[in-house]
């Protein structure tokens, strides 16, 4: 009896294999689904004869695998071939490295590659220490970079402190301007004003001027 080909529950399909009723599926094994380009394939489990097959079964396929950087035995390329691969992949590791990503291989960049993939990480540095995230390396800014991630700084630091309720943007009163601390207190309390007429958790009373309170005093 062949297994039903709608849908059977788990526990059902149990029951009918210990008793006879139906065949277990067979579990294919990794090589077999390296073979069958299956997602779960783990290619690190693969013996070197299994891998050794597995290219050669693949056959056409194996050429295009060596271009995308993935498995490879380049002896079984033809010269042209190799000089194809070599450049495909030299240009994947160039890109790679374009981008920052670990997988990168700088002992193979050319010294013109090199020299771009400095430039790119600077770029992309400073792009960091503009935005304050952690991964800014202040060493390798130039002074004009250095002004210019400082100058972010406080415009994040004004914005933090004018919308220091309800944000996670964070405030150092110490960094503000006059004009910006001015702003500020003048912003506080007009939130503080807002909070109070509306009896709302947070009201700081002392804030309040004198009028204030007695309008606040007169509705209440």
């Amino acid at each position: 009896m062949s297994a039903p080909s709608c849908p059977v529950p788990f526990g059902v399909l149990l029951a009918l294999v210990l008793c006879g009723c139906v065949t277990a599926p067979a579990v294919r094994s990794n090589f077999e689904r390296c073979l069958a380009d299956d997602y779960t394939c783990n290619s690190t489990l693969l013996t070197a004869e299994e891998t050794e097959r597995l290219i050669e079964a693949r056959g056409p396929e194996h050429f295009l695998d060596c271009l995308a950087g993935r498995r490879c035995n380049e002896s079984l390329l033809s010269e042209a071939e190799l000089a194809q691969v070599r450049a495909a992949t030299g240009q994947i590791n160039f890109e790679s490295c374009l981008r920052g990503e670990a997988v990168c291989s700088r002992e193979n960049l050319s010294e013109g590659q090199r020299s771009e993939v400095a430039q790119a990480g600077n770029a992309r540095n400073f792009m960091y220490c503009l935005s304050g995230l952690s991964a800014c390396d202040r060493s390798t800014l130039t002074e004009t970079q250095t002004a210019a991630a400082h100058s972010a700084y406080l415009q994040r630091n004004f914005a933090g402190c004018m919308n220091s309720v309800g944000t996670l943007l964070s405030c150092n009163p110490d960094d503000l301007s006059t004009e910006q601390r001015d702003l500020v207190r003048k912003r506080n309390l007009a939130v503080n004003l807002y909070v109070c007429s509306n009896a709302l958790i947070g009201c700081v009373d002392e804030l309040l001027t004198p009028q204030q309170r007695a309008e606040l005093k007169a509705k209440r």
